[in-house]
């Protein structure tokens, strides 16, 4: 017996656990010799033990879902069978039904989860539906409101209307939500829209400016821009734009929003409610206990948080008798306190009503509990709360903080997140939960009896933070551990305390290597947005600060522009090839490289560097880097990123495909086939096949068809070979039935035969290369005779090498006559190289034939080609032959490529064929190819060569390839050879090329030589070259040479050499000198320099 469970059968079967009476509970444990921490204990309720209870059962030591299953439907076998039969009961939505959403592929849908106890309200979704569809008014951004107060489900509503198809239908451009609560980080939320619209390179540092962009982009686009929980309306205003294609939908307790279509939405109906409280409860209501829930919807005045409260008490185990008691208590309680007018007014009891469910919900926590849901007052409104945040907030470890956030949970006081999977589950508080979690941390007492925490808003705050500072290093804040949550609010919590001066210092943090900590920090984690929105934060603070010290607002507020404007122009100025390396060698991680290249603005480059860097990405990020693909608004660059997707992703073939075959350049489809065929599935080859015997150009056609001859199935290859024999152009029809051998070997003659057709001896030598591993032995012979034939001998050269490691044996021999009766010694000696590794004896041959050819460069080259062939004991020749060259040029490039083969007794001798060349230029040249073979024993001999050099710009040329393979010993001789350079451009280049290979003894006489150069250009380039090596100890004195440097150009040069590797104490002077700059164009560079490791 085995079972595919769906979500709702999960479900189900959780909550059938989490109800099984106490005996069987115990039963099941013991059968499936369960853990003791899953055992019965007062401390843990029975729902948390099942969700434990399954986690372990799943898990490497657990039982199995099957056996687990078959014991669980022995101990319960008709509630098992229920459990089975549950279906989805949802909307028509992706997340209730599994039906696809209708919104552009790679468009934003930013709409939360709807919620697990779901109940449609189709009166008010239709009616809302109708006001946001209506299109009567042409050029007008249409914008909704939905009114209610709090907790009557106005955000459900909202979440529900995005779900449906014809809303999404009509806004494909995507949906764009925020919640924005009562003190929201505006900046920060508009930023986000324009990164999930694609814009990740724009960073403003103004609500404004930022506003403004937004407009711009959605300007062509139909999209539904929904503005969740408004308590102001100057919030709703940098959210309030788009073109005529857009609406806005705002949803709102009672702030007015001028010129919206309002919507007022009422209470659930009955039968809504008890759907509601259903749906909830693990089992179903009996005719007394429906009764009951009724009385009680009633009661609470059919409002869907209250019924929720509700609904968790019973599912705890309250009863429906003491739960109505109990609220009818406190409503009386709150009845005593009020006057006759707030009793009667309906709007009050509803905010009673809410008030004595929360209060209810409270009393049943245990005194830590409610201590920890009061600390949930201290994170701001709407966002993500993690288990690794709530292990820390509430100093236990991160199993527990699991366990208490899944009790919170439970009891209606948390809402979950959409989970994927392979991670932990999150949470969102509602605004209501949280003003009541804040007041319980900020009073002594509240809702009358319940005991508070009575701390002051910034002492709460810096007792959060203290619980940080324990996490990081070296007493430094960007050092704090990932949790999923501190890092996007760290600089907010700094403000909440009252303590600038933190922020300040986090953003002045650097890490060993010198760089931006907090950027490094956010960088990592793909969330350079945080870092923007922290230095406007930031920059703010610095502002605020210009009546206490002007000095060092000015100075704050210069630094954070440089910061921003270092990052606009960041992701432009990075190679793709680099930006992958970076992530194959390890500096960079996944996740950073692909966050750069969303940055990356010009579409050509973007679609280049994603590219470049799929090879590196974990499979968690192609789904990330498959939304940069289909960001791409050039359909070209965006169905070439998309065929490159296809090897990593295959069901992204038919997207590619379709945007590919969209294009009119018919060239373009034959290269999408070419990148496309390996990864199309079967149903879409057909369509290929089509297209690509359909294409009018020759050469497409032929070209197409080779592409996708390896993933023809056999239906379609004889076909294949009959649109191959009916090109007209020998050309096109020999490179179509070449593709066609391996699969079609019958082919091969024919495909033989036509390349001996071919007046282009050149394109007959291509084509024989590629069939000849396919042919058979019988055909072999016949290619050969056609290779042999070949008029123009250079051809023949070249088959000869591509025939060579398929002929047989008897064939072996013949080919070397023909090489041998090559009159062309250049073709000559290319022949016998190719047969040389397959008849070593012809070394020998190939290397006399080397040695006679006339042109020297040709005599360089084929003894390049032959060196690693070369047996020890013909090195020795070869040496002597290289050694002949009269031109210089040529004896340097062949030794070069011999030296790697030489054994170490003849290295000597190719170090006298070096140092006894006479063209300086040449030695330098020979010697930088032979340095790293070098034995140790040469390289003093080879310091006073290079000495000797009287061109200083070929001793720096020598010196530069000799510096990296010296011993240490040698090191003061080559800086003695350095510091002997008269011209002081060579001394400042060697110098910048020796700094790093210099002991520490060395680094004072350097600087010291530095500084007493004449030319500041050459002073500004030795520092540069210098300041990476240079010990900390030595950094002032470096700091005052380019203090001294008169000429602003050269100190900008220097300064932005040596920002990296400054101690913070000299930062400062550093901007201060930088910003009295006269010339601007030097200003900005050393202050663009300078900015990057503020």
């Amino acid at each position: 017996m085995s079972y595919s469970l769906t979500p709702q059968q999960r479900l189900a079967l959780n909550k059938l656990v989490s109800t099984l009476p106490m005996p069987d509970f115990e039963q099941l444990l013991f059968s499936i010799e369960a853990p003791d921490y899953l055992l019965p204990s007062e401390q843990v309720a029975q729902g948390a033990r099942a969700a434990a209870l399954f986690k372990w059962v799943k898990g490497p030591t657990g039982c199995g879902l099957e056996e687990f299953l078959l014991l669980l439907e022995e101990v319960a076998p008709k509630a098992f069978q229920e459990a089975l039969e549950v279906r989805s009961q949802g909307v028509d939505s992706p997340s209730a039904s599994g039906s696809p959403r209708l919104v552009k592929p790679g468009a934003p849908f930013l709409a939360p989860p709807l919620p697990r106890h779901f109940v449609p309200r189709p009166e008010h979704l239709e009616t809302v539906k109708t006001q946001l569809l209506d299109e009567a008014q042409p050029n007008t951004l249409v914008i909704s409101a939905i009114y209610g107060m709090g907790g009557i489900g106005k955000s459900v509503l909202a979440a529900a209307l995005v779900q449906e198809s014809d809303v999404q239908t009509r806004f494909p451009d995507g949906i764009l939500w925020v919640t924005l609560g009562q003190q929201p980080d505006m900046l920060s939320m508009v930023n986000q829209w324009i990164r999930e619209l694609g814009d990740y390179d724009y960073n403003p540092t103004t609500l404004e400016a930022a506003s403004l962009h937004l407009r711009t982009l959605l300007a062509d686009k139909q999209a539904l821009l929904v503005v969740d929980d408004v308590w102001h309306p100057e919030h709703v205003k940098p959210f309030r734009i788009g073109g005529a294609g857009c609406c806005v939908l705002v949803t709102t307790r009672q702030t007015q929003i001028v010129g919206a279509t309002r919507y007022d939405l009422d209470l659930l109906t009955p039968q809504q409610s008890l759907d509601l409280l259903t749906q909830y409860l693990p089992h179903k209501l009996n005719e007394i206990e429906q009764a009951q829930a009724a009385t009680f919807a009633q009661e609470v005045g059919y409002l869907p948080l209250a019924l929720e409260l509700a609904a968790a008490q019973i599912e705890q185990g309250v009863s429906w008798t003491e739960l109505l008691d109990a609220f009818q208590a406190e409503m009386a309680a709150l009845d005593l306190d009020s006057d006759v007018e707030a009793i009667s007014d309906d709007a009050t009891r509803k905010q009673y009503s809410l008030e004595a469910s929360f209060k209810l919900t409270l009393k049943l926590l245990k005194p830590q509990q409610l201590e920890q849901f009061s600390w949930l007052g201290i994170v701001p409104e709407d966002v993500t709360l993690t288990q690794s945040m709530a292990a820390t907030l509430w100093h236990v470890n991160s199993f527990q903080a699991g366990k208490i956030l899944r009790e919170f949970k439970n009891r209606a006081l948390l809402l979950p997140q959409a989970q994927r999977p392979g991670e932990k589950p999150t949470y969102r508080i509602h605004d209501l939960v949280h003003d009541l979690a804040k007041n319980l941390l900020t009073h002594e007492q509240a809702l009358g009896e319940l005991p508070g925490l009575g701390l002051t808003i910034e002492d709460a705050h810096r007792q959060f933070l203290e619980r940080y500072q324990c996490q990081m290093q070296d007493g430094l804040w960007h050092t704090v551990p990932d949790d999923g949550y501190i890092h996007r609010h760290l600089a907010w919590h700094f403000e909440q305390a009252q303590q600038p001066a933190l922020l300040h210092q986090l953003l002045r943090e650097s890490t060993p290597e010198g760089r931006n900590g907090w950027y490094e920090a956010c960088d990592r984690l793909g969330q350079i947005a945080t870092f923007v929105t922290d230095v406007a934060r930031a920059w703010q603070a610095a502002e605020a600060l210009y009546e206490q010290n002007a000095m060092e607002s000015l100075a704050l507020q210069c630094c954070y522009a440089l910061i921003t404007t270092t990052l606009n122009s960041l992701a432009q100025s990075i190679p793709p090839k680099l930006m992958a390396a970076f992530v194959q060698k390890g500096f960079w991680q996944s996740a950073q490289g692909l966050a750069y290249v969303r940055q990356i603005q010009t579409p050509w480059q973007r679609a280049e560097g994603l590219t470049e860097l799929l090879p590196y990405l974990p499979e968690g990020l192609m789904q990330e880097a498959l939304e940069v693909a289909r960001s791409l608004e050039d359909e070209y660059y965006r169905a070439r990123a998309l065929s490159s997707l296809t090897q990593y992703l295959p069901e992204v073939a038919r997207e590619a495909w379709d945007v590919a075959h969209s294009l009119e350049d018919e060239s373009f489809h034959a290269f999408a086939l070419s990148a496309l065929a390996p990864y199309l599935p079967e149903a879409l080859m057909q369509e290929a096949w089509d297209v690509a015997h359909s294409l009018e150009d020759e050469d497409d056609r032929a070209a197409a068809l080779s592409s996708l001859a390896p993933y023809l199935p056999e239906a379609l290859m004889h076909r294949a070979l009959e649109v191959a024999r009916s090109l007209e152009d020998k050309y096109d029809r020999a490179y179509a039935l070449s593709a066609l051998v391996p699969y079609l070997p019958e082919v091969a003659r024919e495909a033989l035969e036509v390349a001996h057709s071919l007046e282009d001896e050149s394109f007959q030598a291509f084509t024989l290369s590629s069939l000849v591993p396919y042919l058979p032995e019988a055909l072999m012979h016949k290619a050969w005779d056609v290779a042999r034939c070949f008029q123009d001998e250079n051809d023949r050269a070249a088959a000869l090498g591509g025939l060579a490691p398929y002929l047989p044996k008897a064939l072996m021999h013949e080919a070397l006559e023909v090489a041998r009766c090559l009159q062309k010694e250049s073709a000559r000696a290319a022949a016998l190289s190719a047969l040389a590794p397959y008849l070593p004896e012809v070394a020998r041959e190939a290397l006399e034939v080397a040695r006679c050819l006339q042109k020297e460069s040709e005599r360089a080259a084929a003894l390049s080609g032959l060196a690693k062939y070369l047996p020890e004991t013909l090195m020795h020749k070869a040496l002597e032959v290289t050694r002949c060259l009269q031109k210089e040029s040529a004896r340097a490039a062949a030794l070069s490529a011999l030296a790697p083969y030489l054994p170490e007794a003849l290295m000597r001798e190719a170090w006298d064929a070096a140092s006894s060349l006479q063209d300086q230029y040449e030695r330098a040249a020979a010697l930088s190819g032979l340095a790293k073979y070098l034995p140790e024993t040469l390289m003093h001999e080879a310091l006073e060569v290079v000495h000797c050099l009287q061109k200083e710009s070929d001793r720096v040329v020598a010196l530069s390839g000799l510096i990296p393979y010296l011993p240490e010993a040698l090191m003061h001789k080559a800086w003695d050879v350095a510091s002997s350079l008269q011209d002081e451009s060579a001394w400042a280049y060697a110098l910048s090329g020796l700094a790093k290979y210099l002991p520490e003894a060395l680094m004072r006489e350097a600087l010291n030589v530095t500084g007493s150069l004449q030319d500041e250009d050459d002073q500004a380039y030795a520092l540069s070259g210098l300041a990476p090596s240079l010990p900390e100890a030595l950094m002032r004195e470096a700091w005052d040479v380019a203090g001294s440097l008169q000429d602003e150009s050269a100190q900008a040069y220097a300064l932005s050499g040596l920002a990296k590797y400054l101690p913070e104490a000299l930062m400062p002077e550093a901007l201060e000198v930088a910003r009295c700059f006269q010339d601007e164009s030097a200003q900005a560079y050393a202050l663009s320099g300078l900015a990057k490791y503020l």
